[in-house]
């Protein structure tokens, strides 16, 4: 299960992050469908430990890769009932702001081991548009143990199960929307979020995650490449140091994709301590030491906008991901400013390291 919200049009940026279809709420018989697109959510704001009775504050980061507009759908979250039917956010829950965008109403289900909300939303979600929801919840003062939660976004049929609408809501059963299939439904639904609620936290550990955002699915000749990437550091322990590496396909030369000159992205607060690169048999790929504060909870927006050579035609692939300790494999080359060779960092190692790479972008460049 896993939580999240605070509409921000960005742009965990992020996510979440959801990856959504283009849809309308209901279809008149016999009208056109819309053309299709691939929207998707990622989790910001999860923590390792909390104690009983503390506040959350889970991002939930939606992202349209196009290539049409997005205009109603679903956002669920779902979190831990335990084995004592203790709920593990206490009552009253509050709809998060979801800002620009219109709540047409709100239902809740209950199941046999979580507890889900599903509101249904509708406004304009552009290509390439990235937004955040901020929801602020209560864990339960008699909660321990595991809490998991998660989010997920639904643009086309109607909900299963039986659902109860919630006050603020006339609407008594859900109801359906349609729209063109997602283009790639396995990203509507993040990972399962772990907080471990406990009196007595630890505080040791590291758990970084990275998602990127903003990428669009198809893109005219001479257009940049935009990547958005969100950096979540659940925790327990603040993190001041990580490698940041990203890639991409190569020319059909072998060569450089990249149009020069090149800037490298923004990164903030955050200062570059070392710059990298590498060719491998398929990708380029560049590497970038950080420094800076990030605290549990917390997480950061690093934007990258690049040109790409303007004789290029078909598929390109992308990826971002990070490290907080080992050194990312293969053989670096210094890039300006930069006249070691990358080392080990002195982080404990990641306790999830399954979140520490995007997955892979598919952007199709015509002519």
């Amino acid at each position: 299960m896993s939580l999240k919200f605070k509409v921000v049009m960005v742009k965990r940026a992020v996510l979440i992050l959801i990856l959504v279809s283009a849809l309308v709420a209901i279809s008149p018989v016999g009208a056109q469908l819309p053309v299709s697109a691939d929207v998707a959510a990622y989790q910001l704001g999860l923590v390792a430990e909390a104690l009983p009775g503390s506040s959350l504050t889970y991002t939930i980061t939606v992202t349209n890769y196009g290539p049409s507009v997005v205009q109603s759908f679903y956002i669920l979250d779902g979190w831990s009932v335990d084995d004592e039917g203790i709920s593990g956010f206490a009552a009253p829950i509050v709809d998060p702001d979801f800002g620009s965008f219109a709540l047409v109403g709100a239902w809740q289900q209950d199941r046999e081991d979580q507890e889900v909300l599903a509101w249904l939303l509708e406004g304009e979600l552009a290509p390439g548009d990235t937004i955040q929801f901020d929801w602020t919840v209560r864990v339960d003062s008699a909660y321990q143990g595991i809490l998991v939660n998660w989010a997920r976004i639904l643009t086309d049929g109607e909900l299963e199960g039986t659902w109860q609408a919630r006050p603020s809501t006339a609407i008594t059963t859900p109801p359906p929307v349609e729209s063109a299939v997602d283009l790639n439904p396995d990203n509507n639904r993040t990972t399962d979020g772990v907080t471990v609620v406990t009196p007595t936290p630890r505080g040791e550990g590291i758990d970084l995650a990275l998602y990127q955002t903003g990428v669009l699915t198809t893109m005219a000749a001479g257009h940049p490449l935009a990547s958005t990437w969100l950096v979540a550091n659940h925790g327990p322990q603040p993190i001041r140091q990580f490698y940041l590496v990203a890639g991409w396909s190569l020319n059909t030369d072998g060569g450089s994709l990249l149009a020069q000159p090149v800037v490298d992205p923004d990164f903030g607060s955050f200062q570059v301590m070392g710059r990298w690169k590498q060719l491998r048999q398929d990708e380029e790929v560049w590497l970038w030491l950080l420094q800076g504060e990030l605290l549990p909870g917390e997480s950061v927006v690093f934007q990258w906008e690049r040109g790409v050579v303007p004789d290029y035609r078909g598929d390109l692939i992308n990826w971002a991901g990070l490290s907080v300790r080992d050194v990312p494999e293969g053989e670096w080359a210094a890039r300006e400013g930069t006249t070691t060779l990358p080392q080990p960092l002195v982080n404990l190692a990641d306790t999830f390291p399954g979140d520490n790479r995007s997955i892979d972008a598919l952007t199709t460049i015509n002519g």
